[in-house]
């Protein structure tokens, strides 16, 4: 089956928690799908790479950078609504407070076309600072 790229720019800010500041997202996320098929029983699923290398982080006040490193590899029903949430790395790269490694949760909706496996839309993000 064929692979569906989506590019998801991102500019986002992070609320801060309570013992910790706010970081604003940008860059670009790639996201790629594809349906598969089991040759044995024929059941459907959707794979999906949430490719998050290409977004950085900036701390506020901090101006602390952020890095993320992660590719996320899933394995999803195949079905047209799916409800992700994804957590990831925060690597501090410097800034006027040198923070610890920090953690975030992704949470949105995705609408797939049921045929192709293609990403049609994104719906409710959100991002939760640990």
């Amino acid at each position: 089956m064929a692979v569906h790229t989506l590019r998801l720019p991102v500019n986002y800010v992070g609320l801060a928690t309570a013992t910790l500041e706010a970081v604003t997202f940008t860059g670009v996320g790639l996201l790629h799908t594809r349906i598969s098929r089991d040759a044995e029983t024929g059941v459907q699923t959707l794979l999906a790479d949430f490719d998050m290398r290409g977004i950085v982080g900036q701390g506020l006040p901090s101006l602390t950078r952020y890095v993320i490193t992660s590719v996320e590899s899933l394995v999803l029903p195949h079905q047209p609504t799916q409800t992700l949430e994804i957590t990831f790395p925060m690597e501090p790269v410097g800034g006027l407070l040198q923070r610890t490694l920090r953690m975030g949760v992704v949470k949105l909706v995705m609408l797939i076309d049921m045929h192709t496996g293609a990403v049609q839309a994104i719906h409710n993000v959100a991002v939760v600072l640990l």
